[in-house]
């Protein structure tokens, strides 16, 4: 862990292995998944910076609609019902928006790790048992996000806890070795 130079993200892993040695496993899988959160934040960045653009917002222009033209709404003299039906209409097109966004966002994850070098398979496993953790705002805490992989479990134990640790301080060292990679010149390899 000494390796591990972003200093948000080893300390989330140095309170990983606190929480483990406490026995808190699920706190300390979801300490350790944060910190694995704040890297694939700044490898996101990075790839943003250098104009490798994967994903967008489709929300950002729907938001700035105020009226939808051009939905067809049966005749009605009530108006309470064109504007329920309108209501309606708009829920579902963002529905449809979400879910679009939703399956970007898994490629743009994805992406990510391919770039990365990272063990895609092994990623999405991951994912799949540990969910989703990120840093609050005012960081040295924790939440649950929602995930494109699923929620993970929360019945964890001993052998999750250890699996975690080492998963992320891996894929950490990883990432932060790749972005280093990338910052030098062809010249310099």
């Amino acid at each position: 862990m000494s390796t591990i130079q972003n200093e948000l993200a080893k300390e989330f892993l140095l309170k990983a292995e606190g929480l483990m040695e406490q026995e808190k496993y699920p706190e300390a899988i979801s300490y350790a998944t944060a910190g694995l959160e704040i890297m694939f934040e700044i490898a996101n960045n990075f790839f943003q910076k250098n104009e490798f653009h994967f994903s967008f917002d489709p929300f950002q222009k729907l938001n700035e609609i105020n009226s939808i033209k051009g939905i067809y709404v049966e005749k009605s003299s009530n108006k309470s019902e064109v504007s329920s039906k309108l209501k309606e209409g708009i829920k579902a097109l963002k529905d449809g928006v979400q879910h679009s966004l939703d399956r970007i966002q898994r490629l743009d994850e994805i992406t990510i790790c391919y770039c990365l070098g990272i063990n895609i398979e092994q990623y999405v496993r991951y994912r799949k048992m540990a969910g989703y953790w990120g840093p609050t705002a005012a960081g040295g805490k924790v939440y649950e996000k929602s995930g494109l992989f699923g929620m993970g479990k929360h019945n964890f134990d001993k052998k999750d806890a250890e699996v975690s640790l080492d998963y992320c301080t891996k894929t950490i060292i990883n990432i932060e070795e790749t972005l280093e990679r990338l910052n030098k010149p062809l010249s310099e390899e």
